[in-house]
């Protein structure tokens, strides 16, 4: 029986893109270069996690080819375990893989615009649609959460007092990509605001 050895990096960094290639292994062979043809089968991939001690195939992960890539999104380095397993045919291999943090992951501002992408000057009103913007850092792959709320504390910053002035009971959500994050509230949809702020967070 050949086994399949996969190279690739065991501490892929979160959010870039890390290739991962297949390697034929068995009595009396060679390591082989990953681009030579070992089967007429394609290599199939999938990534499994670790939960109460038990493996568990992810959603969205398979791919074919005897090279592939995965790009880890942030919630993986918080994973009991991880494992690339790739099969074809009878033969298989596995790569226990502990993906890395590339820094700090957090929203580092908002902007808000019209439906020309303009930024937002003056008081809005019901017709409108605005845009939130989520710029950020080292959360690619992430889900963001927006809200907006109707203002009536003074001054700027966030006040208790508009915590029951949710204009979007649910909030809208939006991955992140290439850094950014980006959803469209059109503001007919909602009544009774005035003057509107934004709260954003990152599911965890």
């Amino acid at each position: 029986m050949i086994n399949l050895v996969i190279s690739g990096s065991t501490n892929p960094i979160i959010g870039k893109e890390t290739f991962y290639s297949i390697f034929p292994v068995g009595l009396n062979t060679v390591i082989q270069n990953p681009l030579s043809p070992i089967s007429t089968e394609k290599a199939h991939w999938e990534i499994l996690v670790l939960e109460k001690r038990r493996w568990r195939k992810t959603n969205g992960n398979t791919k074919i080819g005897d090279t592939v890539s995965f790009n880890f999104k942030q919630s993986s380095a918080a994973r009991e375990g991880l494992k690339i397993v790739v099969t074809r045919g009878n033969s298989k291999g596995e790569l226990i893989i502990k993906p890395q943090r590339a820094g700090n992951p957090k929203v580092n501002s908002v902007s808000l615009f019209d439906k020309n992408y303009n930024k937002i000057t003056k008081p809005l009103n019901y017709a409108d649609t605005i845009i939130a913007r989520a710029h950020c850092n080292d959360m690619e792959g992430e889900t963001i959460y927006f809200t907006l709320w109707e203002d009536d504390a003074i001054g700027g910053g966030h006040d208790e007092i508009n915590q029951i002035n949710k204009i979007n009971p649910i909030p809208l959500s939006n991955t992140v990509m290439e850094g950014k994050a980006e959803v469209k509230f059109n503001m007919a949809l909602y009544n009774g605001f005035q003057n509107c702020r934004y709260a954003g967070r990152q599911r965890r």
